[in-house]
C-alpha cells in the first residue's frame, strides 16, 4: 500500500548530506556501444556481474550522439560513447545485475545514482505507468525508483521496503522532456528507530557534493526501512512500464553512474 506523499523538507540543523564509509562499491556505463540494440551489451566498468538483458519486451536502442551536460559555471561531466532510448506502448526497458551491496539489517548505508535523462509522453493516463530507473535485488525487490510516474509529470522518487510504497514530491520547474542531470542520494539506516532520507538534485554543480537544500525533491528524516530490513542493492532496471491502456512513452538517458560517494557519481570533464 501507499503510505502518503511526503512534502520536500530538510534535517533540522544539517549543513550537508550526511556521509558514510564507502567500501568501493561503483558502477558506471556510458553507453559506448556499436550494436543497435543494448541487449547483450557488457561494457562500462566498476561492479557490473553480467550483460544487459531485455525486461518487458526489451527494445532498448543505442543512439549517436552521447548526451552532455554542463553546469552554470560551465564545467563539464565527464561522459564517453553513445547513449540509448526505449520508445513503446507497452512494459520495456532492459536490467542489468551488479555484485550485492548489502545493507545489513541494524546498519546504515549512503547509495548515489545519477544520469542523464529525458522522458516525453508525461503525464500518463494510469498511476502505474511510469518511465524509470530502478535500484532492485535479484528477487526484483523494487528499493529505489527515480523517474515520471503515473499523472505527475515531474521527475520524483519512490522508496519501497518490500511491503509499503512512498514518494517524494515532484520536482517542479524541471520539465522531464528536457534533458537534465539527475543525482539521487539514498540514505539507509535499518538501526532501531533510525530515520532514512532520499534527495533529487536536477542539473547541480558538478565539482561540488550538492547542499541538501538544493534538492529539488526529497523523502526525509522517515523509517523506511525499518530495524530487521536486510536492504539489498544488485539490480538496475532502465526503462517503461504500462500498467493501463496503451500509451507512447519515450525515455533517453545516459551516463548512469552508482556509488557510494557523490565523487564516484559526479566525475568532471574537461
Amino acid at each position: 500500500m501507499e503510505r502518503g506523499i511526503f512534502a520536500k523538507g530538510l534535517l533540522a540543523g544539517c549543513c550537508a548530506v550526511l556521509a558514510t564509509a564507502a567500501y568501493g562499491w561503483s558502477a558506471y556505463d556510458g553507453f559506448d556501444y556499436r550494436s543497435a540494440l543494448l541487449d547483450g551489451a557488457d561494457g562500462g566498468s566498476g561492479e557490473w556481474s553480467i550483460y544487459w538483458r531485455p525486461s518487458g519486451v526489451g527494445g532498448v536502442k543505442v543512439i549517436t550522439p552521447g548526451l552532455t551536460y554542463t553546469d552554470r559555471a560551465g564545467q563539464p561531466l565527464a561522459v564517453s560513447g553513445n547513449a540509448v532510448t526505449v520508445s513503446d506502448t507497452a512494459t520495456a526497458g532492459a536490467y542489468r545485475d551488479t555484485s550485492v551491496l548489502a545493507v545489513p539489517a541494524q546498519g546504515k548505508q549512503t547509495v548515489w545514482l545519477s544520469c542523464l535523462a529525458k522522458v516525453e509522453g508525461g503525464p500518463f493516463d494510469a498511476s502505474g505507468d511510469e518511465a524509470s530507473l530502478q535500484l532492485r535485488d535479484s528477487a526484483n525487490t523494487e528499493w529505489v525508483t527515480l523517474g515520471v510516474m503515473g499523472r505527475l509529470d515531474q521527475w520524483r522518487l519512490r522508496l519501497g521496503n518490500g511491503k509499503d510504497k512512498f514518494f517524494s514530491d515532484g520536482a517542479k520547474m524541471a520539465a522531464p522532456s528536457d534533458l537534465h542531470w539527475l543525482v539521487v542520494c539514498v540514505q539507509i539506516d535499518t538501526t532501531p528507530g533510525g530515520k532514512d532520507s532520499v534527495y533529487l538534485w536536477v542539473d547541480p554543480a558538478v565539482g561540488r557534493q550538492p547542499h541538501v537544500s538544493e534538492a529539488l525533491a526529497s523523502a526525509t528524516d522517515q523509517d523506511i526501512w525499518l530495524a530487521g530490513t536486510e536492504v539489498a542493492f544488485s539490480r538496475l532496471r532502465v526503462g517503461l512500464i504500462n500498467s493501463g491502456s496503451a500509451e507512447s512513452k519515450t525515455m533517453t538517458f545516459d551516463e548512469v553512474h552508482l556509488g557510494e560517494t557523490f565523487a564516484e557519481v559526479a566525475p568532471v570533464g574537461r
